[in-house]
């Protein structure tokens, strides 16, 4: 059945929630050659191996993915705000834990406490489990019936 009434996506929550933060430090190229099974099963970021830092992260992703709710001053509010938010907490998390960029890499790709990589995390993360999400839905039995073509 198709509705135009939003679908929360729950295999795709599950499938985010399950992933485990590893910190490896591999750089992309060295990511891209772990096999893909193990890299779906893994929260990680290229040269990155302060674990705090990716179950934060992986924490502040998943809240905002499932739409967490929390009560402040008697008002329900949503427990994450969305990419702002992740940016500025992460970029205060990685200063604190003394996660500093490497010298003439400041607010390149390579500096974690730069918005640049921060919303790359962000957009990452955030995409692969709505894609995934979307591409659950086109497979859907009713959804194929209706558009055999559709790719």
């Amino acid at each position: 059945m198709i509705t135009s009434a939003p679908i929360k996506f729950n295999d795709a929550i599950q499938k985010f929630g399950s992933r485990t933060p590893i910190g490896l430090g591999l750089d992309t190229k060295a990511w891209a050659k772990i096999p893909r099974a193990i890299r779906e099963r893994a929260f990680f970021s290229a040269k990155v191996t302060n674990l705090k830092f990716l179950n934060a992260a992986k924490s502040i992703i998943d809240d905002w993915l499932q739409q967490n709710t929390e009560i402040i001053d008697g008002e329900v509010t949503l427990k994450e705000a969305g990419r702002a938010d992740f940016i500025k907490r992460m970029r205060e998390f990685a200063i604190k834990e003394g996660m500093l960029p490497p010298p003439g890499k400041e607010g390149s790709i390579e500096d974690l406490t730069s918005e640049r990589r921060l919303k790359l995390i962000w957009d990452v993360n955030t995409r692969m489990a709505q894609d995934y999400a979307y591409w659950l839905q086109g497979m859907d039995p009713d959804v194929l019936a209706d558009f055999p073509a559709y790719r």
